[in-house]
């Protein structure tokens, strides 16, 4: 039965003659805060007593009762209703470090400590009504208390250097003549994130190009052209190439030695998150956080198991047959689940493991509507690599051929495959193997070739990608498996980086070199990942959290003493970058009534509001009232119906409003057709 209380939606059902009432929980009902001192004002620092409270009193303190204010109150109300008629509690979160947290959280607010302690846990790594019921059946008789305290480890140590680096940070700007207020923050792993990138960006800006040459050659038969190569690619002297051009020209090629061997590729192993990640980059381009998102979506409706896993080994207690039978239902994947039933069901095996759940492995359910094109996509990515699990090796064939030249030995190489294996299940690399057919010369036989010589220049290293990043911080062992792909995010967000091959902003690599001369410790990737090991530690039950958490004050402590000790040079050096900053953000675009102005966000002299106003004024009086509320933001494109309408380019802009979804509209939405705001699509 469905019952409605405040507007939240909670469920009572029967089972071994127990009434069960089934409360939901949206993400973090209760977040980490701080208690200011006696005396204590704005961006002040440090902040070392912390506090968990409602979310709701956190949006209360910075004045937003938002549709997110009274959804957090109303389902901390029922919660504590509720738990006041029951006898028992569990949690059935997620099982993971986050599921954990929230599910504690809201039993310690609703709950003595005699009952919290009582409380029982659901374990499980897919939503299908098979492992709910077996979890409950199954239940553990006490909460995961190790991983509950790992959790809140994270979220404090997490919460300590991200207000007290925010805090300094932007305390050292308030004290200069220029700048009224400007947020700058960091944390304990966006700050070695950005390092990285801005260390890579100033490699690539302090690259200097070496010219060098290559021996482009072909081989010519049956009209065809095949492609052939010197040992050395490389030549960084001219005169080495023109010396084995020389000899080499007019002279004809002999086939001097043939080679053919077979060489496999073994199938993959199972999926787990990064692996995931890897694939849905390589095939889509999707950026990480895009993929998890869509995967925890193909989650919560039962399609796959649980997608925040490290593992690579699939456990023996899983029923292979099942999802595999489960698939054959639907047509597509007919064929390859037939051809999987007839192998002896044996899957490879990785390195990594987790003890919470299995490698990310399709559940045998089929979606029960049409689904959008980026599910489907992520679905087939799990499918395909989960019969891929179960082939055998492909076999290829390699053919090579040497040709000599005059002394000089060139080479021919081509490849076919003659044995599916496991690619047969997988389309979309099948599709990437590319065979080349080569001619049957026989040796010594004579062959027409063609060289010629190429200069090109070296090039810098490659900017990172939202996937590369991603792989850097796992390797590096900072941040986890669910969080990476988040604090790329952020770092976008905060405008200290910019495209999709991620440019450090101007105010991102100043923040850098500005950390680095004076407080070099908070871009310690050691420090980061020593704090990494200790919660995984609390996590196997070999640490207390509150010595991580005293750890990590001592070691902010020292920050902030050096932080303090050179705040107003801080401030000082910032100072450019973030006036630099400030023009970029108030920069709306070209305006679109005179030739050489700017529209930007200004302010009224008299109302002190702000406005859409033309550089040119009092030449150019263009201007636009825009919300006194919210963030403004150039989409750096022009307004269509506008350009129809007025045949004028027209900037658009995103809005982000208190407690509304963000928007993009036209600076001149006031005079489109549509009533009030005009023309405003919702982002996606």
């Amino acid at each position: 039965d469905s019952i409605k209380i405040k507007n939240v939606e909670y469920f009572k059902a029967q089972r071994d003659g127990k009434i069960l009432l089934i409360v939901p929980a949206i993400g973090h009902l209760f977040t980490v805060s701080h208690e200011k001192k006696e005396g204590q004002k704005g961006f002040q620092y440090p902040v070392f007593d912390l506090v968990w409270i409602p979310l709701f009193k956190k949006l209360e303190r910075s004045k937003r009762k938002n549709k997110q204010y009274y959804q957090n109150k109303n389902l901390i109300d029922v919660h504590k209703k509720v738990s006041q008629v029951c006898s028992d509690y569990i949690v059935a979160c997620d099982y993971d470090i986050e599921g954990s947290t929230i599910g504690y959280k809201i039993l310690e607010y609703c709950l003595n400590q005699e009952k919290l302690k009582k409380a029982n846990r659901m374990k499980f790594s897919s939503l299908t009504e098979t492992e709910i019921i077996n979890s409950y059946k199954n239940m553990m008789k006490t909460l995961d208390f190790n991983l509950i305290y790992s959790g809140i480890c994270r979220h404090e140590v997490d919460y300590l250097f991200g207000i007290n680096l925010t805090h300094a940070l932007t305390h050292s700007t308030t004290q200069l003549e220029k700048i009224n207020f400007f947020l700058l923050s960091t944390g304990r792993v966006q700050g070695p994130t950005l390092a990285e990138i801005v260390k890579r960006e100033k490699e690539i800006m302090n690259f200097i190009p070496k010219d060098y040459w290559v021996i482009n050659g072909y081989l010519k038969h049956n009209r065809k052209k095949y492609d052939i190569h010197y040992p050395t690619d490389k030549f960084f002297d001219e005169t080495k190439i023109d010396e084995i051009l020389k000899e080499c020209e007019g002279k004809p090629g002999i086939i001097s030695d043939i080679k053919t061997s077979n060489f496999s590729r073994n199938p993959p192993v199972p999926y787990n998150l990064s692996e995931l990640q890897d694939d849905a980059y390589k095939f889509y381009k999707y950026n990480p956080s895009f993929t998890l998102k869509m995967a925890e979506k193909l989650y919560l409706d039962s399609l796959i198991s649980y997608p925040r896993t490290s593992n690579q080994i699939i456990p023996k207690s899983i029923n292979l047959k099942k999802p595999i039978q489960g698939l054959m239902k639907d047509p597509k994947y007919y064929e390859r689940c037939k051809n999987v039933l007839k192998t002896k069901l044996i899957p490879t095996s990785g390195k990594k493991t987790d003890p919470a759940h299995p490698p990310i492995i399709p559940t045998g359910n089929l979606p029960p509507t049409k689904m959008k094109k980026t599910e489907e996509k992520i679905f087939n990515l799990v499918i395909n690599r989960f019969f891929s699990l179960f082939g055998e090796p492909a076999i290829f064939e390699k053919n090579q051929y040497k040709i000599f030249v005059n002394g000089q030995i060139f080479t021919l190489s081509g490849q076919k495959l003659i044995k599916e294996g496991w690619l047969y299940f997988d389309p979309l690399n099948h599709k990437r193997i590319k065979s080349i057919q080569l001619p049957p010369f026989k040796l010594k036989q004579q062959v027409d070739i063609h060289l010629e010589k190429e200069k090109k220049q070296t090039k810098p290293p490659p900017r990172y990608n939202t996937n590369s990043i991603r792989k850097w911080m796992e390797k590096e062992e900072i941040g986890t498996k669910a969080t990476r792909s988040d604090i790329v995010n952020k770092l976008y967000q905060r405008k200290y980086l910019a495209k999709k091959r991620i440019e450090p902003t101007t105010i991102g690599i100043r923040l850098i070199e500005v950390l680095e001369k004076y407080v070099p410790d908070i871009l310690s990737i050691e420090m980061t990942r020593d704090l990494e090991n200790k919660m995984n530690k609390i996590e196997m039950g070999e640490i207390k959290k509150e010595e991580v958490i005293e750890e990590a004050k001592d070691e902010l402590k020292d920050i902030l003493k050096k932080f303090k000790k050179d705040e107003l040079d801080i401030g000082r050096e910032m100072e450019k970058s973030i006036i630099e900053t400030y023009e970029d953000q108030n920069t709306i675009g070209p305006c679109p009534n005179c030739t050489d102005g700017i529209l930007k966000i200004l302010y009224s002299k008299k109302t002190k509001k702000r406005f859409i106003g033309c550089t040119n004024y009092p030449k150019c009086t263009t201007s636009f009232p825009v919300a006194q509320k919210g963030k403004i933001t150039s989409l750096n494109r022009t307004c269509k119906y506008c350009k129809e309408t007025y045949n004028k380019k027209y900037p658009m802009v995103k809005l982000n409003l208190p407690g509304r979804r963000p928007f993009s509209t036209c600076v001149n939405w006031n005079a489109h057709k549509k009533k009030n705001s005009g023309e405003k699509k919702k982002d996606e």
